[in-house]
């Protein structure tokens, strides 16, 4: 199969060109003989194709990536999210708060931040991926820009309490002990 570089691409119209990367001329290709999604490829991207021979000039007759893009990705990496829980809903403004596992003061998040659940269906106690946004000053209390929902039990020592975490562990005044 022959690759080529993407030198010249038009999303919005939907065709772009290679350049063969044995050299030769370039060769033109259309959206709707792209295998993947269009709207991702990139100049330098490099792609298969097969040669269409029916063709009066150089076409593809269809292209498909090879691997990942090496360039900057343009969302937030992986490693710069934080993990956390709710601990507060406050319902009517449609924001929360999450404390993170790091420690620190609790993070406010708005119901636009929210990814993968609404905002009525988050319940506190829930454990939550969340982007602290760095636009925050210092003087302002920290935020979250993007939070998402945790698949996560809570730990067994969390689940499995000797008793209700509110109970008192002696016993009331009025209830003597026979010593």
């Amino acid at each position: 199969m022959p690759s080529g570089k993407i030198n010249k691409i038009d999303t919005d119209k939907g065709f772009g060109f290679l350049r063969p990367v044995d050299g030769g001329d370039d060769v033109f290709f259309h959206k709707n003989k792209h295998k993947g999604r269009f709207d991702r490829l990139k100049i330098g991207q490099v792609l298969t194709y097969e040669l269409d021979e029916t063709a009066e000039r150089l076409r593809a007759k269809w292209t498909e990536g090879i691997g990942r893009f090496s360039s900057e990705r343009t969302g937030p990496k992986p490693e710069d999210f934080r993990l956390g829980h709710v601990t507060k809903m406050f319902r009517l403004e449609r924001t929360g708060l999450i404390s993170s596992e790091q420690g620190g003061k609790e993070i406010l998040f708005e119901h636009t931040a929210l990814r993968g659940i609404s905002f009525d269906r988050l319940r506190i106690g829930e454990f939550v991926r969340f982007l602290p946004d760095p636009t925050i000053g210092p003087d302002d209390p920290p935020a979250a820009k993007l939070v998402m929902r945790e698949e996560r039990r809570p730990p067994a020592y969390v689940r499995n309490l000797p008793r209700h975490p509110r109970a008192r562990k002696k016993k009331p005044s009025w209830r003597k002990s026979n010593d």
